[in-house]
């Protein structure tokens, strides 16, 4: 369990993705098929997650950047 709560929060922008993903399903319409549900849930979960990794992209500084990948 300790692995998987490592991996979780080393990577926090696929974690919100995810939840981005479980969190509309039960919100979207029940006329709609599981497979249309299934995959506007999956568009809300990417969208979330190009999001936040674009922000990370915007805001981070060469400096930040270096001392991430040592």
């Amino acid at each position: 369990m300790g692995l998987v709560w490592r991996a979780a929060r080393s990577r926090p922008r696929l974690l919100s993705g995810v939840a981005a993903m479980i969190v509309p399903w039960p919100l979207l319409p029940r006329m709609a098929t599981g497979t249309t549900r299934g995959i506007i849930a999956w568009d809300i979960g990417v969208l979330v997650y190009l999001l936040s990794s674009a922000q990370l992209f915007a805001s981070a500084s060469p400096d930040h950047t270096d001392r991430r990948l040592r």
